[in-house]
């Protein structure tokens, strides 16, 4: 099989052909252990669809598969599907910045700036896309975040950024203004252990909300390395200056902390790390949950 064929469907084909626990199988042999149609399994395999959410703990209780290898084979569908419907549509990765940017992540940087002044326009100079404060910072910390292009136009992007202690403090205090951020304030992630995670802007450009969840799913991706490495973030923040920004972090699970003190109008929110597993991003990645569950405990 080859990357025609979703990850599910390389797996679930592996399983079935090489045997797993069961021994080699058939497809209908398969279907009669998973509960599910012959024409389903034959769908599975040809990357047609994807198992059904609450069907999901049969391949961790009947074939033996890891949540995490679960979580990992849905993240990939839903990339795999959006790429399939809109092929137009691709991520920044190391081979289209040489491709396209010759290397030069300034020019990357310099698109983000307009996409976020079409999003929101006459944002506040503490908080606007101001080239000399974040050309650096994009650069030195590419990895930290998310392009999606239709063809070489940017459409969408997350950024999230490590904030050292003092400027913790002050977003907590609601006064963390973005205009006195810089590269050597901001912290990378090395050592296990926990990070406030801030997330400086989430943008789509209108017309394009289909990749939604290629933006998640690779903010999910993101979480799940960190993770791996046991590096946590204790919560991400955020700060929302539209009635967009607003539903994006209810419908996350974040606590609103309040109005910014010093921008009448902003709103500041925080998702602690240990409400992870019971948020959207928890539900989406049982993997993740369980390791921010066990990193944390239960909220209390």
């Amino acid at each position: 099989m080859t990357d025609r064929y979703s990850l599910f469907a390389r797996r679930l084909r592996e399983f079935r052909v090489s045997g797993g626990v069961h021994g080699r199988m058939t497809q209908e042999q398969l279907a009669d252990l998973i509960g599910v149609s012959v024409d389903a399994i034959g769908k599975y395999e040809r990357s047609l669809s994807f198992i059904r959410g609450d069907l999901e703990h049969r391949l961790i209780e009947v074939l033996g598969w890891s949540a995490a290898e679960v979580t990992e084979c849905r993240l990939d569908w839903d990339a795999f599907h959006l790429h399939t419907r809109k092929s137009r549509y691709r991520q920044l990765d190391d081979a289209m910045l040489d491709e396209v940017f010759d290397g030069d992540m300034t020019r990357v940087s310099h698109a983000i700036h307009r996409l976020f002044a079409q999003v929101i326009p006459d944002i506040s100079d503490d908080f606007g896309p101001e080239a000399d404060r974040w050309d650096p910072i994009i650069t030195r910390f590419r990895h930290h975040g998310c392009c999606v292009y239709d063809g070489t136009e940017l459409v969408g992007h997350w950024g999230l950024q490590f904030l050292n202690q003092e400027d913790t403090d002050r977003f907590y205090a609601r006064r963390l203004l973005e205009s006195d951020l810089d590269a050597d304030r901001l912290r990378r992630p090395i050592m296990p252990g926990l990070y406030f995670g801030y997330c400086p802007v989430v943008a789509i450009l209108p017309g394009h909300e289909a990749i939604a969840p290629m933006m998640l799913s690779s903010f999910l991706r993101f979480l799940e390395e960190l993770a791996e490495r046991e590096v946590f973030v204790s919560a991400i923040g955020a700060i929302t200056v539209s009635a967009e920004g607003e539903q994006f972090c209810g419908d996350l699970g974040m606590d609103h902390l309040g109005g910014h003190r010093l921008q009448p109008g902003f709103g500041v929110w925080a998702l602690p790390g240990a409400s992870v597993p019971a948020s959207l991003i928890g539900r989406r990645s049982p993997g993740l949950g369980a390791r921010y569950r066990a990193a944390f405990g239960r909220p209390g």
